[in-house]
């Protein structure tokens, strides 16, 4: 065990007793409000824009960018505010236990998600550091493991290609794209 797995362990220790401090629902409802805010500002934030447009007068060549911000906090509060409610309803049947210790688990899997994702934007960016030399990444007993998650579920979702398709600039040819 070298220290790319000790900082692993520690990283998903942390992310484990995080999991078990705020329990299942907490913990699936945060992730599952991102991941819907994000999804409905990719899919809905064209019908905000056209709000903007004809209830505000809001117009301008960001119109697009704020629509989407704004799609995606909105989605954001609605499921973290139905989140909340089913935390009440769970507590007050006295299942908060078993809620920690599922917290538990899925604070676990979502800290390796985002150490995946912190190794990929690494590599993705090519950030050379003699801390995650080739040398340690062969010794490391977890850094393969965690290393393939976030890649699998881009291409198993297809968020990469989803990614490069969209462009809140779509109808102004002079502005760049978000991802090229």
């Amino acid at each position: 065990m070298n220290i790319i797995d000790i900082i692993i362990v520690v990283l998903l220790a942390i992310a484990t007793i995080q999991g078990f401090r705020k329990g299942l629902i907490h913990e699936v409802t945060s992730l599952a409000a991102l991941v819907f805010g994000v999804y409905a500002a990719f899919y809905f934030s064209d019908v905000t824009a056209g709000f903007l447009l004809e209830v505000f007068n809001f117009s301008g060549k960001y119109l697009q960018v704020f629509a989407f911000i704004l799609t995606m906090v909105l989605a954001i509060v609605v499921i973290s505010a139905l989140g909340k409610a089913i935390e009440k309803i769970i507590q007050a049947v006295m299942l908060g236990l078993l809620n920690r210790l599922a917290g538990a688990v899925f604070g676990l899997l979502k800290g390796m998600l985002i150490l995946s994702l912190l190794i990929m934007l690494i590599g993705y960016f090519k950030i050379e550091t003699n801390f995650i030399s080739k040398e340690r990444q062969e010794k490391s007993i977890f850094y393969d493991d965690i290393k393939g998650i976030a890649p699998y579920l881009l291409r198993r979702f297809q968020i990469e290609k989803r990614l490069k398709e969209y462009n809140p600039w779509k109808d102004d040819e002079d502005e760049p794209a978000v991802v090229s």
